[in-house]
């Protein structure tokens, strides 16, 4: 099942991890081609609750069989340990080992219990998920440890490019509880900038979920097409109202605005809504839940699922078009100092929002010079708009006189670029954009499907200027699907993916991820992509696409497909603690959590009760022990209350907001902020990244630049263009939009 073009068949892969995130980051090796060894204990993994989850983590492994540990260690090129509390297994001098570990192995909560409740708990995405008058919601099944898995695959392929020139191997280490920060919206910049940060029921940004006559949409109203919107709905008086005028009227007046879309969507079926989308290029999607996805024929036809193992159907590998030929040859391996893995690589970014920065931001963090080619007609989104947008993204609740240099969103996803401002539609523009590609090794591109077609830059065009280019595209829905002409953003797409229909009160709400959960995740999976094409030494045409990693997200549930899902333990939730909005999750996974709980909460009586004696029974009286855990931790500080049942043996973590993520003792003590000096928004802090490589590490050189502060330099330097050149280009690229 592995894929035909991206082909690792180089690598070997020892998979002794026997977690979640270990055995999905191995999994992306067999995926590619990689020869990977499942070292499964007898009977298999104790974590896998069914069939259809060893299906999804172990598809394309091989079993090990009769050959010895220690023979598979010594030919292995990359070993995926177990967790920190194992000692590392004897490998060569060459080999790369992967450690993915809950917290790291520093820290104040270096020794905490996990699991996904946890994770996104301490992450702020509980904290933003759900209705603003109801208890947060976390989610369901291993989404952070999915995530987790794809980050160390990606880490994991930097050193696999890396010892192409050393010949050596290292450790590379990734932490869930890292991953699951890097994933959070930005939180940590926006409140060092203002103060402020999401809240539920007040998604960062124009969207909202409705219901229709027959089921449930997600909207999500884009930069300019408030109009659209109005028209394609019938409600052309709301064009020119006064609250909704402006790009910060609308923002400020969304809640207004939402309640008269609301109204007007209850009309309609869902189909006619996702038609009106289509036809007037509306960001709009249909609520699916999981059992519709498995009937769903689109599937088959961008090849998601790729074959049947013992009557499941297992998600395949993610998309690869076309390999080219082979790029320059890196020099022999030799003893000298060592270097971050992507030093002398050239990426050239046409991106926009969170999922494609994310990427180029990786890559540069590993040694990249990473080239952001954008203009002020095509602003990246979370740039804002050039006159400002929400307040909520910028210093101090002020625009200031460049807003588009203030966003504390832009801010947090471009760090370690360059930016080069060319208006594309220009011919000398598009002359100077075709030399870049012509002495750049990578082309990462989240605009939407066939963008770089109509710009003249598909990848035809590319292969002629660089044979051996690497080009990346992100899409929405993918360019071989039936929703590929499809308006495609993270909040819309996860509502095609049943991820919704599994987050909610009982009630038959759906809820989005409090954040665009696809996005970071997604930026995450393509770093990894990236990397693996530039460690074949061929030329590329990638893609990925949101809709492919929210299924690869849903793994087994794609099998199961449960109406509502069945909490991994009981009691297992999130509770009310001391002052307002303020929680603590809660999760006692097995018997001996339980009756460390129960010692807690001084409630022997529960200890006691034969009914409560397995997870079964007690989650037959999950409400009787939900109103126990409620009584004790209402009056407590969250941290204190989570603090105390962690050093009791029980999983537990306060839900974190953005204040608290932004000033988080762990995240802090293992070096996970980043502190920069911004010359139009000032000194801030920023959300790190989890990559973390022993012999070569990464690092961030500069603060995310300025509209076009690097056009010049780039120009001069790389292209050697004369100052009459660089002149008439920059006019060009000043021009109003």
């Amino acid at each position: 099942m592995s894929d035909p073009v991206l082909s690792l068949g180089f690598l070997t892969v020892a998979d002794l991890s026997g977690t979640p995130a270990g055995r999905f980051c191995a999994r992306r090796f067999a995926d590619h081609g990689a020869e990977v060894v499942l070292a499964a204990p007898a009977g298999g993994h104790p974590g896998d609750r069914t069939a259809a989850m060893a299906a999804h983590l172990d598809a394309g492994k091989r079993p090990l069989g009769n050959e010895p540990v220690a023979e598979l260690l010594h030919r292995a090129d990359v070993v995926v340990l177990p967790d920190a509390d194992v000692p590392d297994p004897p490998v060569t001098t060459r080999t790369i080992r992967c450690r993915i570990t809950e917290f790291g192995r520093n820290g104040p909560r270096a020794g905490w219990r996990g699991g996904e409740l946890v994770h996104q708990a301490l992450s702020g995405l509980a904290h933003a998920t759900g209705a603003a008058d109801r208890p947060p919601l976390y989610g369901f099944g291993h989404r952070a440890y999915y995530a987790a898995g794809a980050a160390a695959f990606a880490a994991t392929m930097a050193a696999v490019v890396e010892r192409r020139r050393s010949g050596l191997g290292q450790l590379v280490e990734v932490s869930v509880a890292e991953v699951a920060a890097t994933t959070s919206p930005s939180l940590i910049a926006q409140y060092s900038y203002n103060g402020t940060y999401p809240r539920r029921g007040t998604y960062p940004g124009l969207v909202d979920t409705y219901r229709c006559r027959d089921g449930w949409v997600v909207m999500f109203v884009l930069s300019g097409r408030w109009a659209p919107t109005c028209t394609a709905l019938g409600l052309e008086s709301l064009v020119d109202d006064e609250r909704f005028a402006t790009p910060e009227a609308l923002n400020r007046n969304w809640k207004d605005a939402s309640a008269l879309l609301a109204a007007k969507l209850r009309e309609h079926d869902v189909a006619s809504v996702v038609r009106l989308g289509e036809t007037h290029r509306l960001a709009v999607e249909a609520v699916s839940d999981v059992s519709a996805l498995l009937a769903d024929k689109e599937k088959r036809v961008t090849g998601f699922w790729a074959e049947e193992i013992e009557g499941l159907l297992v998600s395949g590998p993610l998309r690869h078009l076309e390999r080219s030929s082979p790029r320059p040859a890196l020099p022999a391996p030799s003893p000298g100092p060592r270097r971050r893995p992507l030093e002398g690589t050239r990426v050239l970014e046409l991106t926009t929002a969170w999922a494609g920065p994310l990427t180029g931001r990786s890559l540069g963090f590993f040694g990249a010079e990473v080239i952001k080619v954008e203009s002020r007609r095509t602003i990246d989104s979370w740039r804002g708009a050039l006159r400002g947008g929400d307040v909520r993204r910028y210093p101090d609740l002020t625009h200031g006189e460049r807003p588009y240099n203030r966003s504390s969103w832009f801010n947090t996803e471009n760090s370690d670029k360059l930016s080069v401002e060319l208006d594309l539609k220009d011919p000398g523009a598009m002359a100077a954009m075709r030399e870049l590609v012509s002495v750049s090794d990578v082309v990462v591109c989240n605009l939407a499907p066939g963008a770089l077609d109509r710009l003249g830059l598909g990848y035809r065009t590319l292969k002629d200027l660089n044979a051996g280019i690497v080009l990346l595209e992100i899409t929405g829905f993918g360019s071989n699907s039936p929703l590929a002409s499809h308006v495609g953003v993270g909040p819309t797409v996860e509502a095609t993916t049943g991820a919704m229909s599994l987050i909610g009160y009982g009630d038959g709400v759906p809820y989005n991820s409090g954040s665009a959960y696809l996005d970071p995740v997604s930026g995450l999976l393509a770093t990894g992509l990236v990397l693996s094409a530039l460690a074949t030494g061929h030329g590329h045409h990638l893609e990925l696409n949101l809709r492919g990693t929210g299924l690869q997200l849903l793994g087994e549930y794609l099998h199961e497909h449960p109406a509502v899902p069945a909490p991994p333990g009981c009691p297992h939730g999130i509770f009310a603690a001391a002052g307002p909005d303020e929680w603590v999750a809660v999760a006692a996974y097995d018997d001996d959590q339980w009756t460390c709980l129960c010692a807690v909460l001084d409630r022997p009586d529960l200890a006691a009760d034969p009914e409560l004696a397995t997870v079964a029974g007690r989650l037959r009286h999950h409400e009787r022990l939900e109103t126990a855990v409620t009584a004790w931790s209402r009056h407590r500080d969250k941290h204190e209350a989570a603090d105390l049942l962690q050093a009791h043996g029980v999983a537990a973590a306060p839900v974190c907001s953005g204040a608290d993520l932004a000033d988080d003792p762990h995240l802090e003590a293992i070096g996970f902020y980043q502190t920069f000096d911004h010359p139009e928004a000032g000194e801030h802090r920023y959300q790190g990244l989890p990559y973390r490589l022993a012999a070569t590490p990464g690092r961030v050189r500069r603060t995310a630049p300025c509209l076009g502060a690097d056009t010049a330099d780039v120009l001069r330097r790389v292209l050697d263009k004369s100052e009459s050149e660089i002149s008439s280009l920059l006019s060009g690229a000043s021009r109003p939009a």
